[in-house]
């Protein structure tokens, strides 16, 4: 996978996203150009608020109160389970590359 795929705000967690995180983007972004919400938001600024929370929650500079909130005004409670498919989709990259990196680690010792 190409880094430039990867969403500025997540660099720390990851330098790569793997397909899956990818395809729950990609999803996510499709229903918010399939729904319109009712502040009359572009699926684009919708997606810009929604990218910047997730990065300043991975960050530890949004609380996870304050994400639910953007998560909730960005994607609609309809969309929910994308969110928590793109969460577990990083969650399962990071703990991949951290094994990797110990792994890797004492393989060099």
């Amino acid at each position: 996978a190409n880094p430039r795929h990867c969403v500025d705000g997540l660099a720390p967690l990851a330098s790569m996203c793997s397909h899956d995180v990818m395809n729950a983007k990609a999803a996510i972004y499709l229903a918010l150009c399939e729904t319109e919400d009712e502040t009359k938001l572009s699926a684009d600024t919708r997606w810009a608020a929604y990218h910047e929370a997730i990065g300043l929650y991975v960050c530890r500079r949004l609380s996870k109160a304050e994400l639910d909130v953007v998560v909730l005004r960005a994607l609609g409670h309809e969309n929910i389970r994308r969110h928590n498919t793109l969460l577990l989709a990083l969650l399962a990259d990071a703990t991949r590359r951290t094994l990797d990196a110990r792994d890797g680690g004492a393989g060099a010792a």
